[in-house]
């Protein structure tokens, strides 16, 4: 359903933040840069089914948001 995939994604990005954090306290480039693959990927994934009206580079509205009338 739409509320458990909302709620992975979210931990996904939560889990990315806090390897994010852990990279940056221990100066290590390498595991920030691949932190931030990992959270930008599941942001682009959240706006895609959440966010965009318009998938970028799809032309189709894919947007919970425009379902619901919001």
């Amino acid at each position: 359903n739409s509320v458990q995939e909302a709620q992975d994604l979210a931990l996904i990005a939560h889990a990315a933040t806090l390897e994010s954090l852990k990279a940056i306290e221990a100066r290590d480039v390498k595991a920030l840069l691949n932190a931030g693959d990992v959270l930008d990927q599941s942001c682009e994934t959240c706006h895609r089914q959440y966010w965009y009206r318009v998938a970028p580079g799809s032309g189709a509205d894919t947007s919970e948001r425009s379902k619901s009338g919001s």
